[in-house]
């Protein structure tokens, strides 16, 4: 048996019309009304949102012509619409200040969320992109105000429990591209901060009855709000359904003791 160490890393993905340096593109599923959708979303907007000067969101792209049964693109399709995703940036980049926010699939449906600065003339500027570019494509353009940015924070970013889980997909993937099969249980490795030690010493009591060890005691920084760190671990298997299980659960219990959770760490177990 073969063990590695593997911890939570997050990664980005940045599609080529993305506008800033400081970015973090993720994608999720969500369940919407007549099924599920698909949402890419840059999390990394999350810290100035709303943006005061850009308070308009522009809501465009085209109704999918290979559509699958469950409101997606199929395969062969996927080239021509990054294609019309990719010059829909352009030509915002051009006219306006912006700021690429997301892209929505849902039920026959790919559209692209800019947040720009003005919006005169451009409704025009993309009517006539479609029918120059994309004439045989149905195109849908929605423009609207939206100072508080609403349709990105309830929208396109993905809740306190989705966002949990996103993560968690990252670390069991990297352990299944490892070899892991994910069907055995080993040491889990958590790590929780808190405002202040007592905090700290009150969370770890609830966490002993639950089975947890203290891997690390004392540790603390002086950079962060919460400077007091608990570093625990307890058996289990590191499956999608246990970690949301299990992180979330963590996550509520550190609140009510003034804490966050942080992260999670574990090995790679190879038969």
């Amino acid at each position: 048996m073969k063990w590695t160490a593997l911890s939570l890393f997050i990664f980005c993905f940045t599609p080529t019309h993305a506008q800033e340096a400081k970015e973090n593109w993720d994608t999720y599923l969500v369940p919407f009304a007549k099924g599920n959708g698909s949402v890419l979303v840059n999390l990394g907007l999350k810290e100035k949102a709303p943006a005061e000067e850009l308070k308009y969101v522009v809501m465009t792209g085209v109704k999918i012509k290979e559509c699958t049964p469950d409101g997606f693109a199929a395969e062969k399709e996927f080239q021509t619409l990054y294609k019309i995703s990719d010059g829909v940036a352009e030509l915002i980049e051009k006219k306006k200040r912006n700021l690429a926010a997301g892209t929505v699939t849902y039920n026959c449906e790919r559209l692209d969320y800019f947040y720009v600065n003005d919006t005169t003339l451009l409704r025009k500027y993309l009517n006539d992109y479609y029918k120059t570019f994309y004439p045989q494509y149905s195109f849908i353009i929605r423009i609207q105000e939206d100072k508080g940015w609403d349709k990105y924070l309830n929208v396109l970013y993905p809740n306190g429990e989705t966002l949990e889980s996103m993560k968690n997909q990252k670390v069991l993937l990297q352990l299944t591209r490892a070899g892991d099969k994910l069907t055995k249980e080993r040491p889990i490795y958590h790590t929780i901060q808190f405002t202040t030690e007592e905090d700290r010493r009150q969370f770890f009591a609830w966490a002993y009855e639950q089975n947890f060890k203290v891997e690390k005691d004392g540790l603390r920084t002086d950079t962060s709000a919460h400077p007091f760190i608990l570093k625990m671990y307890r058996e289990d298997k590191p499956d999608l359904t246990t970690m949301n299980r299990l992180t979330l659960y963590l996550s509520k219990e550190a609140a009510r003791f003034n804490g966050i959770y942080s992260s999670w760490e574990t090995f790679v177990i190879k038969d």
